[in-house]
């Protein structure tokens, strides 16, 4: 029997075998426990800051004496649906493509197959684009905003915290101050670092600076010999091997955290360069916080067996037919939602106005 290439059992196979270009290291980095639901709706959990109590003295004759576990609470979110598609029309297909030879040409068939596949590597990316959008926007802003057309939603990891405790602060005084030096950042940066132990049980290890930041940050700590790139030296990190956009700035001994900066963009609905890495922000960052890649599941109707059918999956391609105009449909569904499962472990300091 024929093989359908644009049936969505046989579309899986060329998502899973591309080579996908955009870049999506918080998502990579962070949120790089995957998990798929058979559903839209899924449950996740949100747990309280790292305990810290110790274990109690009990006389032998008494026996053991009851603990608390660790607080949590469940929430339950109808992932929201991206489906990004394109349009090949009948006259595309008759017309010679970029870099085709003018004279041995393609049959319609032919470019129909080069055109889908290019339609496909370039939604996928619109996708990645948005998750790693709807990442950085989890760790900076601790929600992320879900709006579009009909649906208009804020996923907030903070909503139960009290003020006090959401992780987020602003200096006493900017680091572009004239009477803020080296010496002093590197102080605050040491004190939030410490204060990020106490309250979360995490230790930062990085952090991750806007660009207006790193123009004032690097400058001042240069000036009083506070970075240390010996890490570089001892090829611990090899700057050749980072990701595009990722930059390495050194190593603040003191407080014991590498300093990076991050030089990504997405387009807004408005057209305008939206910095993945807000412009006067600083981002304090544990690996070993729990965190989650959650993806719904995605309902395709598949008209020609007339149902309706459902697939758990990080990507649900599909293709469609229209008759007028005489056109084929190349549609890329995902549910994405980028998961922080301990909400203190991941905090924000802005050092500039």
């Amino acid at each position: 029997m024929a093989i359908d290439i644009f049936e969505t059992r046989t579309l899986f196979g060329a998502i899973n075998e591309g080579r996908f270009g955009a870049r999506s290291y918080f998502r990579d980095r962070f949120f790089n426990r995957i998990k798929t639901f058979v559903t839209e709706n899924i449950d996740f959990d949100l747990k309280d800051a790292q305990g810290r109590k110790l274990a109690p003295f009990v006389n032998p004759r008494i026996g053991g004496q009851v603990v608390n576990r660790l607080g949590f609470h469940t929430e339950t979110y109808k992932v929201p649906l991206v489906a990004p598609e394109m349009v090949t029309t009948a006259d595309e297909l008759m017309k010679r493509m970029a870099g085709e030879s003018i004279y041995g040409g393609k049959t319609p068939e032919q470019r129909g197959l080069e055109i889908a596949q290019d339609n496909m590597l370039e939604l996928e990316k619109m996708i990645t684009r948005r998750e790693e959008a709807m990442c950085a926007q989890a760790l900076f802003e601790g929600k992320i905003n879900v709006k579009g057309e009909g649906v208009d939603d804020v996923v907030d990891f903070w909503a139960s915290l009290k003020p006090a405790d959401k992780p987020t602060a602003t200096s006493a005084t900017y680091w572009d101050d004239a009477s803020v030096d080296g010496q002093k950042i590197m102080e605050e940066i040491r004190k939030y670092s410490r204060e990020r132990v106490k309250k979360s049980g995490f230790k930062p290890r990085e952090i991750f600076v806007g660009s207006k930041v790193i123009d004032v940050l690097i400058p001042k700590l240069s000036e009083k010999e506070l970075l240390n790139g010996r890490r570089v030296d001892l090829g611990e990190i090899r700057p050749q091997e980072l990701p595009d956009g990722l930059h390495y700035w050194g190593y603040l001994r003191d407080a014991g955290i590498d300093i990076y900066s991050y030089d990504e963009y997405y387009e807004n609905a408005d057209g305008d360069m939206v910095p993945m890495v807000p412009e006067n922000k600083v981002l304090f960052a544990a690996s070993e916080v729990e965190t989650t890649m959650a993806y719904g599941a995605v309902c395709i109707a598949d008209k020609p067996k007339n149902m309706m059918e459902w697939y758990a999956a990080r990507r649900v391609p599909h293709s469609y037919i229209q008759e007028r105009p005489a056109a084929r449909i190349i549609q890329l569904n995902a549910r994405p939602l980028p998961i922080i499962n301990q909400v203190q472990g991941f905090s924000v300091l802005q050092p500039l106005a």
